[in-house]
């Protein structure tokens, strides 16, 4: 039986299965103890009315602990098949921050002249749905701002250059509608299974665009969460605003 048929919206399919299953024997049981023919099969010459009443109770307290066994075992199986999960770890949030930050700090490495950011924006947002585990999954976005004088496209080739090697895969490379460079890529984020992306891996995505305001942004496919996090990373490249959004820092 599917699980769904066992979840809250499916509890009449659960139902109508264990009527199905319970319901022949009670059938069974009636068609023994009412019918003429049935009486008749038991044997050729009428049977006295207490052999008949023993019988016929015997019948009616096979098909009773017939129904209540399966009763049992359907409820049993319903509450093993509703239970939540053990967590997988596939897409474990600790260490999805440090991920961003890692794939920034390559990024940065690779700027020429790179005189620091001037702002850090974390932002951890809900992607709505649960895991099979019944965990809560939540989305990084990790923006860094450079100083404008970075935004040159000796800075756009460099980073086109360090997200076409190593462990990014560019994903595009070229001019907007509004007519600035955009530079995307994805990061390998390993994981036991793989989402269809440009490096068949469940991946970071990066974006940076030749803008007034020259930004690097990094996000986290969604990740389970098991525990409240509390450790925060410090800033890097000596930002004068930080802000984090979506979680408490108490580390």
């Amino acid at each position: 039986m599917p699980l769904g048929d066992t979840m809250s919206d499916g509890s009449t399919n659960v139902g109508v299965r264990h009527l199905l299953t319970v319901g022949p024997l009670l059938t069974a049981g009636l068609w023994i103890a009412a019918t003429g023919k049935a009486r008749s099969w038991l044997g050729a010459t009428p049977a006295p009315r207490r052999r008949l009443f023993l019988l016929e109770a015997a019948v009616w307290c096979l098909a009773l602990a017939c129904a209540f066994t399966m009763s049992t075992e359907v409820r049993q199986w319903t509450h093993t098949a509703t239970a939540p999960l053990a967590p997988s770890g596939e897409y474990a949030e600790p260490g999805t921050w440090a991920a961003l930050e890692r794939a920034v700090t390559e990024t940065a490495a690779a700027l020429p002249d790179f005189a620091g950011f001037t702002t850090r924006t974390l932002d951890v947002d809900s992607c709505d749905y649960y895991t099979p585990a019944g965990l809560p999954t939540y989305r990084y976005e990790l923006t860094y701002e450079l100083r404008a004088s970075a935004s040159t496209p000796d800075a756009a080739a460099a980073i086109a250059a360090v997200w076409s090697q190593g462990d990014f895969t560019l994903t595009y490379d070229g001019e907007t509608l509004e007519g600035t460079r955009r530079v995307t890529a994805e990061h390998a984020f390993p994981t036991a299974d793989g989402y269809p992306t440009a490096t068949g891996l469940h991946a970071l995505t990066l974006e940076y665009a030749e803008t007034a305001t020259p930004a690097l942004h990094a996000t986290s496919p969604c990740v389970e969460r098991t525990t409240e996090p509390t450790e925060c990373i410090l800033p890097q490249g000596n930002p004068t605003h930080d802000t984090i959004n979506g979680i408490t820092c108490r580390d």
